[in-house]
Protein backbone atom coordinates (compact mmCIF):
# COMPACT_ATOMS: atom_id res chain seq x y z
CA UNK A 1 0.00 0.00 0.00
CA UNK A 2 1.31 3.37 -0.98
CA UNK A 3 1.09 5.23 2.31
CA UNK A 4 2.29 8.71 2.99
CA UNK A 5 3.06 10.87 6.00
CA UNK A 6 2.77 14.57 5.36
CA UNK A 7 5.61 15.17 7.80
CA UNK A 8 8.01 13.79 5.22
CA UNK A 9 6.51 15.25 2.07
CA UNK A 10 8.15 18.34 0.61
CA UNK A 11 8.67 20.09 3.94
CA UNK A 12 4.93 20.48 4.26
CA UNK A 13 4.98 21.15 7.99
CA UNK A 14 7.83 23.62 8.08
CA UNK A 15 5.64 26.63 8.88
CA UNK A 16 4.01 25.03 11.92
CA UNK A 17 5.23 25.91 15.44
CA UNK A 18 8.49 24.04 15.98
CA UNK A 19 8.07 24.06 19.75
CA UNK A 20 5.11 21.66 19.50
CA UNK A 21 5.14 18.04 18.43
CA UNK A 22 3.40 17.70 15.08
CA UNK A 23 1.02 14.86 14.29
CA UNK A 24 0.47 14.59 10.56
CA UNK A 25 -2.04 12.60 8.57
CA UNK A 26 -1.56 9.03 7.46
CA UNK A 27 -3.08 6.70 4.91
CA UNK A 28 -2.98 5.71 1.24
CA UNK A 29 -1.91 8.35 -1.27
CA UNK A 30 -5.19 8.05 -3.22
CA UNK A 31 -7.67 7.07 -0.52
CA UNK A 32 -11.33 7.29 -1.47
CA UNK A 33 -12.28 8.57 1.99
CA UNK A 34 -10.51 11.23 4.03
CA UNK A 35 -11.40 11.59 7.70
CA UNK A 36 -10.67 15.02 9.18
CA UNK A 37 -10.87 15.71 12.91
CA UNK A 38 -10.03 18.70 15.08
CA UNK A 39 -6.58 18.18 16.62
CA UNK A 40 -4.44 15.46 18.21
CA UNK A 41 -4.74 14.65 21.89
CA UNK A 42 -2.23 13.33 24.42
CA UNK A 43 -2.03 9.79 23.08
CA UNK A 44 -1.79 11.01 19.50
CA UNK A 45 1.14 13.22 20.43
CA UNK A 46 2.84 10.34 22.25
CA UNK A 47 2.51 8.03 19.25
CA UNK A 48 2.64 10.79 16.63
CA UNK A 49 -0.33 9.27 14.84
CA UNK A 50 -3.86 10.67 14.41
CA UNK A 51 -6.86 9.12 16.20
CA UNK A 52 -5.14 6.48 18.33
CA UNK A 53 -6.63 7.49 21.70
CA UNK A 54 -10.04 6.55 23.13
CA UNK A 55 -11.93 8.49 20.47
CA UNK A 56 -9.77 6.92 17.79
CA UNK A 57 -10.42 3.41 19.03
CA UNK A 58 -14.14 4.14 19.10
CA UNK A 59 -13.90 5.50 15.56
CA UNK A 60 -12.13 2.31 14.45
CA UNK A 61 -14.97 0.17 15.82
CA UNK A 62 -17.64 2.24 14.07
CA UNK A 63 -15.70 2.20 10.80
CA UNK A 64 -15.22 -1.55 11.03
CA UNK A 65 -18.93 -2.14 11.77
CA UNK A 66 -19.81 -0.04 8.70
CA UNK A 67 -17.47 -2.05 6.51
CA UNK A 68 -14.84 0.68 6.14
CA UNK A 69 -11.21 -0.37 6.43
CA UNK A 70 -9.40 2.43 8.25
CA UNK A 71 -6.16 1.35 6.58
CA UNK A 72 -7.70 2.37 3.26
CA UNK A 73 -8.73 5.82 4.54
CA UNK A 74 -6.58 8.91 4.90
CA UNK A 75 -6.88 10.11 8.50
CA UNK A 76 -5.83 13.58 9.62
CA UNK A 77 -6.76 16.63 11.68
CA UNK A 78 -7.27 20.30 10.92
CA UNK A 79 -4.64 21.30 13.49
CA UNK A 80 -1.43 19.27 13.50
CA UNK A 81 -0.38 19.88 17.12
CA UNK A 82 -2.16 19.53 20.45
CA UNK A 83 -3.85 22.76 21.63
CA UNK A 84 -3.71 22.82 25.43
CA UNK A 85 -4.25 24.94 28.51
CA UNK A 86 -2.57 24.54 31.88
CA UNK A 87 -4.93 23.76 34.76
CA UNK A 88 -4.30 23.15 38.46
CA UNK A 89 -5.38 19.69 39.52
CA UNK A 90 -5.00 19.80 43.35
CA UNK A 91 -3.52 21.62 46.31
CA UNK A 92 -0.22 20.24 47.71
CA UNK A 93 -0.85 17.30 50.02
CA UNK A 94 0.53 17.62 53.53
CA UNK A 95 3.40 15.29 54.35
CA UNK A 96 5.54 14.63 57.37
CA UNK A 97 8.79 16.47 57.65
CA UNK A 98 9.82 19.86 56.34
CA UNK A 99 11.81 18.44 53.43
CA UNK A 100 8.98 16.25 52.15
CA UNK A 101 6.59 19.17 52.51
CA UNK A 102 8.83 21.44 50.45
CA UNK A 103 9.15 18.73 47.78
CA UNK A 104 5.38 18.32 47.66
CA UNK A 105 4.86 22.05 47.30
CA UNK A 106 7.49 22.27 44.61
CA UNK A 107 5.94 19.44 42.60
CA UNK A 108 4.06 20.44 39.46
CA UNK A 109 0.42 20.14 40.52
CA UNK A 110 -0.85 21.07 37.11
CA UNK A 111 -1.76 19.21 33.95
CA UNK A 112 -2.29 20.00 30.30
CA UNK A 113 -5.92 20.03 29.27
CA UNK A 114 -7.15 19.93 25.67
CA UNK A 115 -8.90 23.03 24.37
CA UNK A 116 -10.44 24.10 21.06
CA UNK A 117 -7.90 25.52 18.60
CA UNK A 118 -7.82 29.27 18.10
CA UNK A 119 -8.46 31.01 14.78
CA UNK A 120 -4.72 31.72 14.55
CA UNK A 121 -3.91 28.02 15.01
CA UNK A 122 -6.47 27.05 12.37
CA UNK A 123 -4.97 29.57 9.97
CA UNK A 124 -1.43 28.32 10.63
CA UNK A 125 -2.40 24.74 9.75
CA UNK A 126 -4.75 25.51 6.85
CA UNK A 127 -2.04 25.31 4.13
CA UNK A 128 -0.96 21.88 5.41
CA UNK A 129 -4.49 20.51 5.27
CA UNK A 130 -5.01 21.98 1.82
CA UNK A 131 -1.86 20.25 0.60
CA UNK A 132 -3.05 16.95 2.05
CA UNK A 133 -6.35 17.22 0.18
CA UNK A 134 -4.61 18.11 -3.08
CA UNK A 135 -2.27 15.14 -2.76
CA UNK A 136 -4.87 12.55 -1.77
CA UNK A 137 -7.80 13.84 -3.87
CA UNK A 138 -10.41 11.81 -1.96
CA UNK A 139 -13.87 11.15 -3.33
CA UNK A 140 -15.39 11.96 0.05
CA UNK A 141 -14.16 14.00 3.02
CA UNK A 142 -15.84 13.08 6.31
CA UNK A 143 -15.74 16.07 8.65
CA UNK A 144 -15.50 14.87 12.24
CA UNK A 145 -16.89 17.72 14.33
CA UNK A 146 -17.64 21.42 14.16
CA UNK A 147 -14.01 22.54 13.89
CA UNK A 148 -13.42 20.50 10.74
CA UNK A 149 -16.70 21.79 9.30
CA UNK A 150 -15.75 25.40 10.02
CA UNK A 151 -12.26 24.99 8.61
CA UNK A 152 -13.17 23.31 5.34
CA UNK A 153 -16.74 24.43 4.59
CA UNK A 154 -17.06 27.74 6.42
CA UNK A 155 -18.28 29.31 9.67
CA UNK A 156 -21.75 29.94 8.25
CA UNK A 157 -22.72 26.27 8.52
CA UNK A 158 -23.91 24.80 11.83
CA UNK A 159 -23.10 21.16 12.48
CA UNK A 160 -26.52 20.34 13.96
CA UNK A 161 -28.16 21.59 10.76
CA UNK A 162 -25.94 19.95 8.14
CA UNK A 163 -24.68 16.72 9.73
CA UNK A 164 -25.41 13.71 7.60
CA UNK A 165 -25.94 15.85 4.49
CA UNK A 166 -23.58 15.94 1.55
CA UNK A 167 -22.12 19.36 0.85
CA UNK A 168 -20.24 20.23 -2.30
CA UNK A 169 -17.63 22.97 -2.45
CA UNK A 170 -16.03 23.18 -5.86
CA UNK A 171 -14.87 19.67 -6.71
CA UNK A 172 -14.85 18.54 -3.07
CA UNK A 173 -17.62 16.49 -1.49
CA UNK A 174 -18.03 16.72 2.29
CA UNK A 175 -20.06 14.69 4.77
CA UNK A 176 -20.23 16.48 8.15
CA UNK A 177 -20.82 14.44 11.29
CA UNK A 178 -20.04 14.58 14.99
CA UNK A 179 -16.60 14.08 16.47
CA UNK A 180 -16.12 10.54 17.81
CA UNK A 181 -15.29 11.92 21.27
CA UNK A 182 -18.72 13.60 21.39
CA UNK A 183 -20.40 10.44 20.08
CA UNK A 184 -18.79 8.43 22.88
CA UNK A 185 -20.28 10.66 25.56
CA UNK A 186 -23.80 11.14 24.16
CA UNK A 187 -26.00 8.22 23.11
CA UNK A 188 -28.26 10.33 20.90
CA UNK A 189 -25.26 11.74 19.08
CA UNK A 190 -23.71 8.27 18.91
CA UNK A 191 -26.64 6.86 16.94
CA UNK A 192 -26.44 9.70 14.42
CA UNK A 193 -22.66 9.34 14.16
CA UNK A 194 -22.98 5.62 13.40
CA UNK A 195 -25.64 6.41 10.81
CA UNK A 196 -23.38 8.97 9.11
CA UNK A 197 -20.41 6.60 8.96
CA UNK A 198 -22.66 3.98 7.39
CA UNK A 199 -23.66 6.57 4.81
CA UNK A 200 -19.99 7.24 4.11
CA UNK A 201 -19.48 3.52 3.52
CA UNK A 202 -22.18 3.54 0.86
CA UNK A 203 -20.93 6.74 -0.72
CA UNK A 204 -17.28 5.71 -0.99
CA UNK A 205 -18.00 3.86 -4.21
CA UNK A 206 -20.00 6.68 -5.76
CA UNK A 207 -18.69 9.62 -7.75
CA UNK A 208 -21.88 11.67 -7.64
CA UNK A 209 -25.04 11.86 -5.56
CA UNK A 210 -28.26 13.81 -5.85
CA UNK A 211 -28.33 14.42 -2.08
CA UNK A 212 -25.71 17.13 -1.93
CA UNK A 213 -26.43 20.78 -2.45
CA UNK A 214 -24.12 23.12 -4.30
CA UNK A 215 -22.30 25.96 -2.58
Amino acid sequence: MNKMSMATKAGIGQKLPRCRIQVHGEGPRHARIMLVGEAPGREEVEQRRPFVGRAGRFLDKVLDAAGIDRRKCYVTNVVKFRPTRVVQIAAPAKSRGAIRLRIARAAALVKLQDRPPTDAELAACAPVLKREILRVRPRLIVLLGATALRALVGPEERLAEVRGRLLKRGKLLFLPTYHPAAAMRNRKIRAKFVEDIRSAAKLQVLKHSARYRNA
